[in-house]
């Protein structure tokens, strides 16, 4: 195919809630009116295509590798 999959994310445990907000109670009963702050999702677009562009040159240097 022509297409490539590529998985983005982070580990940081209140990243979900930073990005997307959050309302009503955690898992402690405390009361949440959160509105999100979207970090992650804003910079993936603004550096998509240089990401693909680096990705797409790793790419081409593993099969020159390979086709030698």
């Amino acid at each position: 195919t022509d297409s490539a999959e590529v998985l983005v994310g982070t580990n940081v445990d209140y990243a979900r809630r930073e990005e997307l907000g959050f309302m009503g109670r955690d898992s402690l009963g405390r009361r949440y009116n959160f509105a999100g702050h979207p970090y992650l999702r804003p910079a993936f677009d603004e550096k998509r295509a240089e990401a693909e562009r680096e990705m797409a040159d790793a790419l081409r240097a593993i099969l020159a590798r390979v086709v030698r």
